[in-house]
Parts: structure tokens; sequence; C-alpha cells
């Protein structure tokens, strides 16, 4: 089963009594009326999206699937320092794709340095389908924006358009409105703080904690961790790297992440944005293995 929705599933069609019952989920869930008028009005002709589904209390089935890791890929094969060391580039590197573009990243990307950092952390994994197919698009995306004299503006517009936009269909990338809290600054929120302060780390501007680039960010730190540890030999700190790693996958980045992978395939027409959706979608196919989660449908859910 494809990871990505079809044309056909994404369709968003409602027979009358269907809507009519989802209306009324509306009216049950927001008690301001300007707010359900808006969600009847808008939101219940943008089912395909996760998020949306995720608020309204709909089961996701199988938009939330991981592709199962061929054993020849699996992390136990995997030399421990270079894993970790390929693990927090590919991290700090999706984390930055995730921050509002400034110029220094549009360089970057322009001047190809982006795409050869990451195909280089996402090395030990190329063999993966959406790895290998993220990759290429990449490639063709930073060929054709290479000639591009205000590709910073380019990839604002396409930033603003995916995750900043208020008129749907737009994606906003926290765990809190993925999981289904219905707002930010909710328990996700506070969760994934009390995570980051248990590891001496804080956020950092005006961005909420839950958001993919501030998660992927502190995995980075966590990989870090266990690197510095390997090249010590302190056992204790690369126990702890580890034990952190798998409870914040488990707990929180893994859930939700094939959800907004999904979302931004669908609604983003940037090949740059769609190719890094299939690169972060693919490394945490990848990172389910280094959970110790078996993949498919039913893989890392609430």
């Amino acid at each position: 089963m494809d990871w990505r929705l079809t044309e056909k599933n994404a369709g968003g069609g409602l027979d009358p009594d269907a809507r009519r019952a989802l209306e009324q989920r509306v009216d049950e869930i927001f008690f301001d009326y300007r707010e359900a008028r808006l969600w009847k009005k808008e939101a219940l002709d943008h089912l395909y999206l996760c998020w949306l589904r995720a608020t309204l209390g709909i089961e996701d089935g199988e938009a939330v699937a991981y592709e199962p890791v061929p054993a020849s890929l699996a992390s136990e094969g995997m030399e421990e320092m270079a894993r970790a060391r390929a693990r927090g580039a590919a991290y700090t590197l999706l984390a930055a794709a995730f921050n509002e573009p400034d110029s220094s990243f549009s360089v970057q990307v322009a001047g190809g340095d982006y795409l050869r950092e990451l195909e280089w952390a996402l090395a030990p994994w190329r063999d993966l389908r959406p790895v290998r197919e993220g990759m290429a698009a990449l490639a063709e995306a930073g060929t054709m924006s290479a000639g591009t004299k205000d590709i910073t503006r380019m990839l604002q517009s396409a930033y603003t358009a995916l995750f900043l936009d208020s008129q749907l269909p737009f994606i906003p990338a926290y765990e809190s409105v993925y999981r289904g809290e219905r707002q930010v600054m909710g328990a996700c929120a506070d969760a994934v703080r009390r995570e980051y302060a248990a590891a001496g780390l804080g956020v950092v501007g005006a961005e909420m904690p839950d958001h993919i680039s501030h998660e992927c960010e502190f995995m980075a730190h966590l990989a870090a961790a266990e690197a510095e540890g390997l090249l010590t030999g302190d056992a204790q700190a690369v126990d702890q790297a580890r034990r952190a790693s798998v409870r914040f996958l488990r707990q929180h980045l893994l859930p939700w992440g094939a959800r907004l992978c999904t979302d931004m395939q669908v609604v983003t027409s940037s090949k740059f944005y769609s190719a890094i959706s299939m690169c972060l979608y693919g490394f945490l196919c990848a990172e389910l293995d280094y959970a110790g989660i078996a993949g498919g449908p039913q893989a890392a859910r609430d």
C-alpha cells in the first residue's frame, strides 16, 4: 500500500447523512458559533487532511502507515558511531527544512550544499523507497531552482502557503494538532517541553515546543549525545541517550510524523517541500526500526 493518499481517497466527498453527522460533531466540539460555522463551511470539504480528521476524532486508517525496513537495512547491522552521526545529521538537516527559510538556507539549497549534506546523512537508508524517491525529487527541485535569483522569496512563499496560511488547505505542523487536542500549547506541548528540560534544553523564539522542527532538533541533540558517549566510552551516557530517543520517538514523533508527511504530499505544489516530506517519511520508517517497532498500518499509533 502506497503511504501517500491517492486522488480517489483524497476526494473528501460526503453523502448528506455523513455530512449532517459531522456537522453535529462540529457543534459539539466548537462552542463558538462563528468557529463552528467556519468548520462546516470549509473544513468538511478538506477531510483528506489528517490533522482535520484528528480534530474531529475521525479514524486515520491506512494514512498513518509506515513502510517496514528490510532486514538488510536494520539498525542492528550498522556500526554504532556511524549510525549515531548519520541520525544526528539527518535530524539537523530536516529540522532546518521545517524552519521558515532565510537567505542563508536558500543559498545552501540553490548551491547544492543542502542536497549533498542530506544525501550523506541519509546514505545508510538510501535503498528505502521513500528516501530514494525523496532524494531524487530533491535533486530535481535543486536543479530547477539553481538559476532562480530570488530563491529566498520562492521558498518563503511556498512555506507560507503550506504552513502559515489561514485559508484551507494548509498544515499546522504541531504534534498537539495532529493528535487531536484541538488546540496548541496543550498536553503534547507540555510533555515535549518537559522532555527538553530534562535534557537541559529550552525553546528559543516564538515557535511552540511541539513544532516538527523543534522535535527534530531534539532528536538531533540526543543522537549527538549518543555519539559523544560512544566516542568517550561513556556507556551510561549512551544508554541514557538511546532510552530518551526511543521514548521520544514512541511517545511523540512517530505517532504523528507520517500523518504530517501525508498531508504535505497532498497539499503542497512545491517540489522542494514535497521532496522533504518524502525524505522525512522515509527516515521515520528507519527510526521505527531504531525504536524497536514493527512497521505497517498499526505502527506507532496513538
